[in-house]
């Protein structure tokens, strides 16, 4: 993956001067792999952070671990004990959203890892975000960072928007559509291309 990393590097840097400056002043890419969870599990993870500060998301997220010997439930252990996600400070709609996940696994109704391999990034996307309380970013996350996918630009992420606009000089923030339009260039290598963005 480091010698991909390093191609991707190569590849922006030829694309302008902004770029050179970004990947001179950033360094090597360090965009590793945060769990060996399965997709679905990853995306069970997420509902955790989502509308919180980090410090907060990890702060139930570790209940949660605890609460069920210090692993990460499979799918039948969270069904037969969903009181415990009720303990950890979850409110209802996010327990409901992991039920569901889980349920949806169960039932095989979203693509596992192997039949992810067989999917383009938007197909996944479509079938993930079925799921109420899934939405685009959630899925894009597990991709880049569970999943290791290269070519994802999160365009709704507002740091990505708000850094991105910076670092290109334009004077107002762009808005997500926009982002997509001016990273499209950037494939095959749009999630190096983000993490650039959100640690310039």
């Amino acid at each position: 993956m480091v010698k991909r990393f390093q191609e991707a590097a190569n590849y922006l840097r030829q694309m302008d001067k902004t770029w050179e400056n970004i990947i001179h002043d950033v360094g090597d890419c360090l965009l590793k792999k945060t769990d060996s969870l399965l997709p679905h599990q990853s995306l069970v993870k997420a509902i955790f952070f989502q509308q919180l500060h980090p410090k907060a998301g990890n702060t139930i997220f570790n209940r949660f671990v605890e609460n069920f010997s210090q692993t990460f439930p499979d799918d039948e252990i969270i069904l037969n004990h969903q009181e415990k996600l009720s303990s950890i400070g979850l409110s209802s709609r996010k327990i409901k959203t992991i039920i569901d996940i889980v349920e949806a696994n169960q039932a095989q109704l979203i693509p596992s890892k192997s039949q992810m391999k067989n999917l383009s990034n938007d197909e996944i996307i479509a079938e993930f975000t079925k799921i109420k309380g899934i939405g685009r970013w959630s899925v894009e996350m597990m991709l880049i960072f569970n999943q290791q996918h290269l070519d994802i630009m999160p365009s709704t992420d507002y740091a990505i928007r708000k850094k991105y606009s910076q670092l290109f000089g334009y004077p107002s923030l762009l808005t997500a559509n926009q982002i997509t339009s001016h990273t499209r260039k950037l494939s095959p290598y749009r999630s190096i291309a983000a993490w650039y963005v959100w640690n310039s």
